[in-house]
């Protein structure tokens, strides 16, 4: 699906194609990517009012505004090249990653998945948690998911759902996890070795999640 961004110089680009990736990314220079920053303080608004309402339910321009953010950081992900997502600031991508444990340190308390093991409720939490499985496939928010104990809350989320996981979401979180571990074959001084990454993983609790949700389910 296209997501097409206006940007402050007035040109539009398609995040979903690697030219839009690329400018997206570093037609400014990588010092005033602020993307993140700027766009993660709305989505915190449109949560906390979310919250505030007796019904907790958000309205379709809320989940359409949502989604864009998670849609872009998976389009980047995915399409932008190595060196060009890398020129990204980190702590853009900080911000991100402790979004997305935020929110799923939120939908780990949600009774909708603790009882029916289903996070897509509504199109931005789709989105939400699909975006982990690109975003995995980069250095450094592998890098940082490591350091700020992603896996850990992962994992947490995964074992809060008491029946069967939903097979979308389980294979979003199995992607996820494998996509970190794939990324750890290139030696990259910036991440621990694979064997390393495996007892990160294991003392975490997500190994044990990562098997539990790879098993396959009879036909």
């Amino acid at each position: 699906m296209p997501i097409g961004i206006t940007l402050p110089n007035g040109r539009r680009v398609d995040v979903e194609t690697k030219a839009g990736a690329n400018y997206f990314i570093s037609y400014g220079g990588a010092e005033s990517f602020s993307f993140f920053s700027t766009n993660l303080e709305r989505s915190n608004q449109i949560y906390r009012s979310i919250s505030q309402r007796s019904s907790r339910k958000p309205t379709q321009s809320e989940i359409h505004e949502l989604t864009i953010v998670y849609g872009v950081a998976a389009g980047l992900a995915q399409n932008a090249d190595p060196d060009v997502f890398a020129q990204i600031p980190e702590g853009e991508l900080k911000l991100y990653i402790e979004h997305l444990m935020a929110r799923l340190r939120h939908h780990t308390k949600d009774p909708n998945w603790i009882n029916n093991g289903t996070i897509m409720t509504h199109l931005n939490d789709q989105v939400m948690i699909n975006s982990t499985v690109e975003l995995f496939m980069q250095t450094v928010p592998v890098k940082l998911a490591h350091q700020l104990n992603f896996f850990e809350t992962l994992a947490e989320f995964a074992a809060a759902a008491t029946t069967t996981i939903d097979d979308d979401d389980a294979e979003t979180i199995v992607m996820a996890v494998a996509n970190s571990l794939i990324s750890t074959f290139d030696q990259s001084p910036d991440l621990p070795s694979t064997d390393r990454t495996f007892k990160k993983l294991e003392a975490s609790g997500m190994l044990e999640q990562f098997i539990r949700l790879s098993i396959c389910k009879p036909v």
